[in-house]
């Protein structure tokens, strides 16, 4: 494994280095093929990205947290979020359960190799009929001798058509009536009788990290593959979520940034008659709204990333940090792509492809609705009791 710089400001250009090496020549043919491939994990893991914030025991680097959001601005910023997204559901999505509950015999298995990129996971929560809501869940494990039996549908799966095994969230086969259903997380492996992918999604945006809609029927998973506590999923996932949420955040605050620059600079150069068109009100008025909305969000999620890297992240503050970033990357990157006028609809261009692929990143990782009514429930009894 080559090591990557010490200091930030040369870890950021070997970042870019990585991008523009081993992703950028390749970006248009795995989009129209909508999938990377498996070279890229190992690509990724072998340059070090995967295990920046892990111990060296596993593979990682043991390094503070703001490589890890140093990296992440880089990606967001690169206009190939659609074929790097893939890295970051396994350095930011999978990964961190394995690490924080997955024990010693599953951190061995599964988490070094998805580190060194020679395993690549994948995390299954979504489900077809009830999306974000997971007090609905329908996938079911049930007990029987030696682990559980796994039995339901998981959708839009991201790095599916790549995974080895998945991170699979399960309720009891049989609630209690009136209380939420006990969660159970465990690792399926995509060798396991009874897994089956049932098809890839397509969709407007990300092409390149595939997501597919998966099947378990009466799959055997042995209890060794339990993560944590079983029925204690949702408190155990509130710190490995915070991670992805966070991501998420990071990604569109960089790809909106990206985005704005690129209208001031377009703008700019762009004349109507005698002028530049920057030098219109209108257009000047609409930039300095977008700033404000990326100074403001910028501050937000540089406290909830290091809120995480302390290792106990305010759950507020997460899920402020990820509504508010990823809810204006959509308001920025559509300005943005109206000043870039017919070019900010070509898959072709910068403008273009941060565009298209920010738009799940209100989706992902708890639809914003989802987080608001969650972020709701933290906030509003803090004021009532004064």
């Amino acid at each position: 494994m080559t090591t990557p710089p010490e200091d930030l400001e040369p870890f950021r250009e070997y970042v870019r280095d990585f991008i523009a090496r081993e992703v950028a020549p390749h970006a248009a043919e795995w989009t129209r093929r909508r999938c990377v491939p498996r070279s890229l994990h190992a690509a990724a893991g072998a340059a070090g990205l995967l295990g920046l914030k892990y111990p060296v025991a596993w593979g990682g680097l043991n390094r503070p947290y703001a490589f890890t959001h140093a990296m992440l601005e880089e990606l967001g910023a690169s206009g190939w979020m659609g074929c790097l997204l893939s890295l970051v559901l396994q350095s930011e999505f999978s990964t961190p359960h394995l690490a924080l509950y997955g024990g010693a015999a599953l951190q061995r298995r599964f988490l070094a190799p998805a580190i060194a990129g020679t395993c690549v996971l994948a995390i299954a929560m979504t489900e077809p009929e009830g999306g974000s809501d997971l007090a609905h869940l329908g996938t079911t494990a049930t007990p029987v001798e030696g682990g559980l039996r796994v039995t339901g549908r998981k959708w839009m799966i991201g790095n599916a058509l790549l995974a080895d095994a998945f991170c699979v969230l399960c309720r009891a086969p049989e609630p209690v009536p009136g209380q939420l259903p006990r969660l159970t997380m465990l690792v399926v492996e995509a060798t396991t009788p009874g897994f089956s992918i049932v098809r890839q999604l397509e969709k407007t945006g990300l092409h390149a990290t595939p997501n597919c809609e998966i099947a378990f029927d009466d799959c055997f998973v042995p209890e060794e593959n339990v993560m944590g506590r079983p029925g204690l999923a949702i408190p155990q996932s509130f710190v490995a979520n915070s991670y992805e949420r966070v991501a998420l955040a990071v990604l569109a605050l960089a790809a909106m940034r990206t985005g704005w620059q690129s209208a001031v600079r377009f703008l700019g150069a762009r004349r109507a008659g005698e002028r530049p068109l920057l030098d219109r009100s209108p257009w000047r008025h609409r930039l300095m709204q977008d700033h404000l909305q990326i100074e403001a969000c910028d501050r937000v999620v540089r406290d909830a990333a290091a809120s995480l890297a302390s290792g106990r992240p305010d759950q507020a503050l997460v899920l402020m940090a990820k509504i508010l970033a990823t809810e204006a990357c959509q308001e920025v990157l559509r300005h943005a792509a109206q000043a870039h006028g017919a070019r900010g609809f070509l898959d072709d261009e910068l403008i273009g492809r941060l565009s298209a692929d920010a738009r799940a990143l209100t989706v992902g990782g708890g639809a914003s609705e989802v987080l608001m009514d969650a972020l709701s429930r933290l906030v509003l009894p803090r004021v009532m009791r004064g």
